[in-house]
């Protein structure tokens, strides 16, 4: 089982780098941890973010206005 502490210290590295190619990195930071896991992480991350805004852009005004037709 992963300590807390190293998977926030997973979550803030992936978050400074914000790409898919953060896995890799991660995956040299920390090669006890499997690079499937650590996409896991990444991804669970990056749906807890699109959960955050996903409102602000799913209104009716909201898409009226950006897709303008």
């Amino acid at each position: 089982m992963m300590k807390l502490e190293t998977y926030t210290e997973i979550i803030e590295f992936m978050q400074r780098n914000g790409t898919r190619e953060c896995v890799k990195a991660a995956a040299k930071l920390y090669p006890d941890i499997p690079t499937k896991t650590l996409g896991s992480i990444f991804s669970q991350d990056y749906q807890r973010k699109m959960k955050k805004c996903h409102h602000k852009f799913n209104n009716y005004k909201t898409r009226e206005r950006l897709y303008q037709r």
